[in-house]
């Protein structure tokens, strides 16, 4: 959030209690401009999030047909904007790359730090079932015929720390398609 322009105020680990969340909620977004929360965003029966946003705002999406990510949101309590993140790490880190980046652009006016996805070759073949959107943490390397390609890390999985860590950029892997040949074009964003 630094990164991005924007002063952070970490305020803990609130317990998975409705009551007390929505109540720590109302107060942030009394001072906040942007309230952005990790976890809680599911439909467990301790994931409160939706059902609280909805209470006291309004929820413009929830459940995005993305993997991993696919628990991310978007709404407003007490006209304060929040982003709702999953839980687990990594699908955190890409719901919050490719939908809060852009958020927070649109709330600063400043465009130059919108996600540009661009085209490369895929180093290696990728399976995959036809569905939500696939994100896979990945690297540029070289082919070897000496042309950058995109390559999917060996780490992957929503609650892989590894995955962020090494990951330069994120594989954006269409919904409509199933499994990708090697040298067949994807489009990334650098993370």
């Amino acid at each position: 959030l630094e990164s991005l322009g924007c002063i952070a105020e970490d305020i803990g680990i609130v317990p998975d209690t409705a009551d007390l969340l929505l109540d720590r909620l109302i107060a942030i977004a009394a001072e906040a401009d942007l309230i952005v929360t990790s976890g809680g965003a599911s439909v467990g029966p301790a994931d409160y999030l939706a059902r609280l946003i909805t209470r006291r705002g309004h929820l413009e999406f929830w459940q995005l047909n993305m993997r991993p990510g696919k628990p991310a949101g978007f709404g407003d309590i007490d006209d304060c904007p929040i982003i709702a993140l999953p839980g687990n790490p990594f699908a955190a880190a890409a719901a919050f790359h490719l939908i809060g980046r852009v958020l927070i652009a649109q709330l600063s006016g400043d465009g130059s730090i919108f996600p540009e996805s661009l085209v490369l070759p895929l180093a290696e073949p990728v399976r995959k079932k036809a569905g939500p959107l696939q994100v896979l943490a990945g690297k540029l390397s070289r082919s070897s015929g000496g042309t950058t390609v995109v390559a999917p890390l060996d780490a992957q999985g929503s609650a892989n720390l590894l995955a962020i860590a090494g990951a330069a950029v994120l594989i954006l892997l269409s919904e409509e398609q199933e499994d990708f040949v090697q040298g067949e074009m994807v489009e990334f964003v650098f993370v």
